[in-house]
């Protein structure tokens, strides 16, 4: 089994050693192989037209997305928008897809909890996976 971690730079490991990075222990911990295709300052919106090759190319069985924090940072930041391109994003994700919420930041506080009941409510929808990081 192939699990392919998708996301921006809190997915990837910009920040960490690679052996360090959530998607990294998470594979290994349950004996997948997996590969990372996160990419640093990226929003849903960069996702959309990079699902085939960051994403499908790869055949894997099964996609870890989490994707987010860089677009609540927008000052121009709209939940119903990043709710629609998050649909759009999952309809277009044909594997198994688990969705997991920005993690949480002093900097976004005050819509983190409509944010995360909004990605509930559309992965319930959607029928895949949500983990509320």
């Amino acid at each position: 089994m192939t699990i392919i971690f998708a996301g921006d730079s809190i997915t990837g490991p910009q920040y960490l050693p690679v052996s360090e990075t959530f998607a990294d222990l998470t594979a290994k911990s349950l004996g997948f192989d997996y590969l990372n295709t996160a990419a640093s300052g990226s929003k849903v919106s960069d996702w959309l037209p990079e699902v085939e090759r960051r994403i499908l190319s790869y055949k894997p069985s099964c996609c870890v997305l989490m994707v987010g924090t860089n677009d609540l940072l927008d000052e121009d930041f709209s939940l119903t928008s990043y709710l629609e391109q998050m649909g759009n994003l999952i309809d277009r994700i044909k594997v198994k897809l688990i969705v997991l919420s920005p993690p949480p930041s002093k900097l976004f506080k005050d819509i983190q909890p409509a944010l995360t009941k909004g990605l509930r409510d559309l992965c319930l929808e959607k029928g895949v996976k949500f983990v509320d990081v």
